[in-house]
């Protein structure tokens, strides 16, 4: 048996020897034409027992130069493996026997496993992964010949992918367990692994779900990370913010489930965390609006310049080339940079305070603020959703906290209400006035979160098993057919419409001749030579003809139509007495018109001149009423026109009077002017001595005496000195105020 298997192995390993293979079998499945037809058509050994022993023996030589090929340098391992899989590929596929299919695409799958472990990690498995993605079709088919296209054959539990599904999980949790070292390449396999089991199982299968909804305990560990438990000399906002992602984002369910007097306080810790974020945000999108304002302003001083300097251009060319050299020759860009153990762009330091909060309040990069946003809003979400809905309470309940105090969560309400103010109303409110679009990616975030929610909890991705797939691939799509159907012209746009207006409606049976201006006009002057002129009321059909005939007669007779109105009608075309008559009529309206206006502006004139007399002679009049005794004073409630006419008149006699008396005492002839305006109310006796002030007049060569309170002033009785009377009676009228306003001050004294 050893001297078939060492022939066997020397047959394959001397025909494979004599091609010579690249790395280009790593991005295209090799052709069966191209291995030599001996090793395709089970010619290996000469003499064999059975037909199974023969398939036994190849086996074991396939597998022995696999595993030959672990020793040789890296990359050409991975050709030397992609080789060896593809033949084992070919041979299982010829074989028509469903066990020898079977045997070998077993064994497919066993040395996919195996170039797996023996790769390096994670740079031997970069290298060797374009084979597993231009080979997927040959994964998803599985023991079956073929496979339809968007679908998959293979099961995480079952044969032939279970191996490798065990072999993955191991390989993941390995990286997990070494994220000290962990390296973007290492992140990098990791999401092409995730991807391949994507595509290799199907949404029905249940390895392919968190079923129990499990969630991670604790994050990875990281190199850098001294896993300090206490911050002594911290601030307090990075204690509060160490306390929620430890007591709320890292665990929700277990803050749901907690007695609410002995669980993390929204209003204490979280509120204030996500204010002193937002503050920071604010300050962000703030320095972007103040950086777009002085952008536009250069924008537009450049737009205003006639040109721009070539000699610019250069020195930015040749500074640019000298960016990209240094950058060229910088040990960071070296070949050896994805292999340094450093942190991701994303990742949170939690070892040092100041480190965080510079991170946070950073106002030119709002990474790390919207990553805890983001890890608030979603781990508020489930929160409330657990609280809110009683099904999806009972399955978190049910396969995590069996031991659940039914009264645990007596204030639900109230958590509900805090929870809805801070994703609903401070998140959502904040965003949607500065960033519509971070908004948008949270409401899809947490509509995703919901929908998953449902479909695991009550309906227990049951909605995966009615997936309908395509039963055909790309490649078989339908030829165009290029005969169309001839299309038709709507002349409204619509079908609808086009029948409606081709509907017949008779009108254009309607034989309706164009009317001749010259017949109208001869049938209207035949009209007015008949007709009674006696009747001149005019229906309203009436008005409504003559407005026809007038648009019929307006092409010949435009301007005979001035000589028609309302008055004359269609016989002003005919009868120029009607035409004169209504003429007149219109000027005798304007005149009557004219004359009301005329009329009305003269009376607000004379009105005007009343007032301003009036108003002229109020200050004197009351200069007069002061010096006047109180009895003869006027009252307030003599305002009207005529009132004032005969107050005025009275008064002018009664002082005329006692002018007169005091020029009799006196050694000199002496009278008071009777034109001093005095404004006081006479008594009823006084308005029959209005005679007096006639025999004022016959006095010229008299000296006027003008008595006010306790003043007497001596001047000539001339009328040319009216002057001389007009000064001194102010200066008398200024005295009188004083007085007056003495007199007034200590009778408020007295009454105070």
């Amino acid at each position: 048996m050893e001297r078939k298997f060492g022939e066997c192995l020397k047959f394959a390993k001397g025909r494979l020897e004599t091609i010579e293979w690249d790395e280009s079998v790593l991005l295209s499945p090799i052709p069966q034409e191209k291995f030599p037809d001996e090793l395709i058509n089970d010619q290996w050994c000469s003499e064999s027992p059975s037909k199974d022993y023969e398939l036994r023996l190849q086996e074991a030589a396939i597998k022995k130069l696999f595993f030959e090929g672990s020793e040789l340098p890296e990359n050409e391992r991975v050709v030397h493996f992609a080789v060896i899989m593809d033949l084992c590929h070919h041979l299982g596929r010829l074989r028509g026997e469903d066990s020898a299919r079977k045997l070998w695409i077993t064994t497919y799958f066993e040395l996919f496993k195996q170039a797996l472990s023996f790769l390096c990690l994670p740079r031997g498995h970069l290298k060797f992964w374009p084979y597993v993605e231009t080979r997927m079709h040959w994964f998803q088919s599985g023991y079956a010949p073929e496979v339809k296209y968007g679908q998959t054959n293979l099961s995480a539990i079952k044969a032939p992918f279970s191996k490798i599904t065990f072999h993955i999980n191991k390989l993941l949790s390995t990286m997990r367990e070494q994220s000290k070292l962990s390296t973007p390449l290492h992140y990098k396999l990791g999401m092409k692994i995730h991807w391949f089991l994507s595509q290799c199982l199907s949404p029905m299968e249940q390895a392919n779900t968190n079923r129990r909804g499990n969630f991670a305990k604790s994050l990875p560990e990281q190199l850098w990370d001294t896993k300090a438990s206490e911050f002594e000399d911290a601030p307090a906002f990075f204690n509060d913010l160490r306390k929620v992602e430890h007591q709320f984002v890292s665990d929700p369910l277990g803050w749901a489930f907690t007695d609410p007097s002995q669980r993390l306080s929204l209003e204490r810790y979280l509120l204030p965390v996500i204010d002193e974020i937002l503050l920071h945000e604010s300050y962000f999108y703030a320095q972007i609006k103040r950086k777009n304002l002085r952008l536009d302003r250069l924008k537009h001083k450049l737009h205003l310049r006639a040109s721009i300097s070539s000699g610019s251009i250069a020195v930015s060319r040749d500074m640019t080339k000298a960016n990209k050299n240094s950058t060229g020759m910088s040990p960071g860009n070296s070949q050896n940079e994805p292999f340094t153990v450093r942190p991701l762009m994303l990742d949170q330091p939690s070892w040092d305070p100041e480190l965080v909060l510079s991170r946070l309040q950073d106002p030119f990069n709002d990474f790390f603020r919207k990553q805890v946003v983001i890890q608030l809003v979603i781990a508020s979400n489930l929160v409330e959703r657990v609280l809110e809905d009683d099904s999806i309470k009972a399955f978190y309940s049910s396969q995590h906290y069996q031991n659940l105090d039914p009264s645990v969560g007596g204030d639900s309400e109230k958590t509900l209400k805090d929870l809805g103010y801070f994703i609903k109303d401070r998140v959502r409110r904040f965003y949607e006035q500065r960033d519509t679009v971070f908004q948008g990616l949270l409401d899809h975030m947490l509509i995703n979160e919901d929908a998953l929610l449902e479909l695991k909890t009550k309906r227990g991705f049951k909605i995966f098993s009615s997936f309908t797939f395509p039963e055909k691939g790309l490649s078989e799509a339908p030829s165009p057919k290029y005969s169309f159907k001839g299309f038709g012209w709507s002349k409204f746009g619509n079908k609808k419409l086009d029948a409606a207006w081709k509907t017949e409606t008779g009108l254009q049976n309607i034989k309706m001749d164009a009317e001749s201006p010259q017949a109208v006009f001869e049938e209207l002057r035949t009209e007015y030579k008949t007709e009674d002129t006696s009747v001149s009321d005019t229906a309203h059909h009436d008005t409504v003809k003559q407005w026809r005939q007038m648009r019929v007669l307006r092409p010949q007779y435009v301007f005979q139509l001035g000589n028609v109105d309302e008055r004359t009608g269609m016989e002003g075309l005919f009868n120029e007495n009607v035409v004169t008559e209504s003429q007149n009529h219109k000027k005798e309206l304007r005149m009557e018109r004219e004359e009301e206006s005329r009329k009305a502006h003269d009376k607000k004139l004379e009105e005007a001149r009343s007032y301003f007399a009036m108003k002229k002679k109020r200050p004197i009049d009351s200069v007069e009423n002061a010096s006047l005794p109180p009895s003869k004073k006027q009252t307030t409630d003599s305002s009207s026109p005529e009132a004032v006419t005969e107050v005025t008149l009275n008064e002018r006699a009664s002082a005329t009077k006692e002018h007169k008396e005091a020029a009799q005492q006196l050694p000199e002839n002496v009278i008071e002017d009777p034109d001093s305006t005095n404004t006081s109310k006479p008594s009823s006796e006084d308005n029959e001595e209005m005679k007096p002030e006639e025999n004022s007049e016959q006095l010229p060569s008299e000296n006027i005496t003008e008595t006010h309170g306790k003043t007497t002033t001596l001047l000539p009785a001339s009328p040319e000195d009216d002057s001389q009377i007009k000064d001194t009676t102010e200066a008398m009228a200024s005295d009188s105020s004083k007085s007056t306003n003495d007199e007034s001050t200590l009778e408020a004294a007295g009454k105070s």
